[in-house]
């Protein structure tokens, strides 16, 4: 997994042979990948109640920041 995250772009996993690099990775042995659109998503747990201050807390944003737009890409 330290290849898809390393920092030179050139020397991440699936910068040479594109995706079917990723999909050979022994971390991905067992997927199917012609069925994984058709597969249903793992349920998952309801996220916790953290009450009304950590739900305040949240709500805390300063005004000037709050039409900032971050571009990840």
């Amino acid at each position: 997994m330290y290849r898809l995250l390393h920092r030179d772009p050139k020397n991440r996993l699936g910068s040479r042979e594109g995706a079917n690099e990723i999909k050979q990775h022994p971390f991905f042995r067992g997927v199917n990948w012609a069925l994984i659109r058709c597969m249903n998503p793992p349920k998952l747990d309801s996220a916790p109640f953290l009450g009304a201050e950590a739900e305040k807390e949240g709500k805390d944003i300063n005004p000037e920041m709050e039409d900032l737009q971050t571009n990840v890409f």
